[in-house]
């Protein structure tokens, strides 16, 4: 059961610990835990991500939003925080038929390539596994960080939670944004265009496990500065801690 409420938790800009891990995998394994724990008190189920069909995942995404979307009271308060504080959580999307049009259309052209009934094979890195993994990362973020807990027990008690992805699945996703899209066929690039943005979130959970070493890589405190307009955080491949400022 997590203490704070839900603006106190919205104006934490860094994830406290037992909601991080060391690694992508481990950051998910942790969160799914958390997530089990919400959908059980909201009265929803919470289902593995790599049971689910990229078109229930849109339905999911489609559930959660438009209930984030009816509750404009509660959520716009959050997401305001999310916005003046340059924070990866905000919302991006302005409305349900935008979102549902992003949605539809890239789970249309991974079935162009790639059968339906093939996707319990499909090997992490491939771009229907992505695509999958992104939207699971987007339902899981819309849930925790959109809808007020009071709002979570309004969804549909048929309601399946994604849970994040596991293993290879959750350092496949979140390794994407770091590389550049193979290939110029339009399913790779927006594949990795839509990952990029669905793992923002998840970004902040991996927690580096070694301490601070000059020669490892410069470091810059994270806590606020009146002369730093967006600190943004960022970890590289090996596990450093980076950090992009604009003064």
């Amino acid at each position: 059961d997590d203490p704070l409420n839900d603006i106190t938790r919205a104006a934490t800009m860094v994830p406290r610990p037992n909601f991080a891990g060391s690694s992508a995998a481990k950051a998910a394994e942790r969160l799914n835990l958390h997530l089990e724990a919400a959908a059980c008190a909201a009265g929803v189920t919470a289902t593995a991500c790599e049971s689910l069909h990229l078109d229930e995942l849109d339905d999911a995404l489609s559930d959660l939003l438009a209930l984030t979307f009816k509750e404009a009271d509660a959520s716009s308060e959050l997401n305001n925080i999310y916005r003046t504080a340059r924070d990866r959580r905000h919302l991006r999307h302005a409305s349900l038929n935008e979102a549902q049009a992003e949605w539809g259309n890239l789970t249309s052209q991974v079935f162009n390539v790639a059968s339906r009934a093939s996707a319990a094979q499909w090997a992490p890195e491939s771009p229907g596994a992505l695509a999958r993994s992104g939207k699971c990362y987007e339902a899981a973020m819309l849930f925790a960080h959109h809808l007020p807990r009071g709002s979570q027990s309004k969804l549909p008690n048929t309601f399946r939670l994604p849970l994040l992805p596991m293993g290879a699945h959750a350092e496949a996703a979140n390794a994407l944004p770091k590389q550049v899209p193979s290939g110029t066929a339009t399913l790779e690039q927006n594949v990795h265009k839509a990952v990029t943005f669905q793992v923002n979130c998840s970004i902040c959970h991996v927690q580096p496990t070694s301490s601070f070493q000059p020669t490892q890589s410069r470091y810059v405190s994270p806590k606020p500065h009146p002369a730093l307009v967006h600190p943004e955080e960022r970890r590289s491949t090996a596990g450093r801690l980076e950090t992009v400022l604009k003064v």
